[in-house]
C-alpha cells in the first residue's frame, strides 16, 4: 500500500484495518487529529518517522496508543503541552528514545 504525504482519517483506517502487526507511514509528513485517533487504536507497531511537526490535538490523540511501539524519529516540532501529554500518559508505552526526544523538544521550546 502506498503511503501518502498527508495521513487523513480514511488513510489511517485503511492502513489500520489491513495490518495486524506493523504500520509504516514514515513517508508521510503530516497527520490529522482524526487520523491520529484512528491509528491510536492499532495494536502493533506504528511508525510515523516522517512526521516533522505534531499538533497538540494530534499528540493528545496519540496518548491513547495501546500498540507495541510508537516511532516518531523525524519529529522536530511539538507543542510543549502535546509533548507532556505523551510523556506523562500512564496508559501509553513509550520507548526511552521517544521519551528523550520529547524532553529535548520541550527543552528547546522553552529556551
Amino acid at each position: 500500500m502506498h503511503a501518502p504525504s498527508l495521513i487523513d482519517v480514511e488513510v489511517a483506517i485503511r492502513f489500520r484495518d489491513n495490518s495486524s502487526f506493523s504500520i509504516d507511514l514514515s513517508k508521510a509528513t503530516k497527520i490529522t487529529e482524526k487520523a491520529a485517533a484512528a491509528l491510536a487504536r492499532h495494536s502493533g507497531d506504528l511508525v510515523l518517522d516522517g512526521i516533522i511537526e505534531l499538533s497538540d490535538a494530534c499528540a493528545k490523540a496519540l496518548t491513547n496508543f495501546q500498540g507495541r511501539t510508537l516511532s516518531l524519529k523525524g519529529l522536530k516540532q511539538i507543542d510543549p503541552d502535546g509533548a507532556a501529554a505523551i510523556l506523562f500518559s500512564n496508559d501509553m508505552r513509550k520507548s526511552n528514545e521517544l521519551q528523550c526526544m520529547l524532553l529535548e523538544l520541550i527543552g528547546a521550546h522553552s529556551s
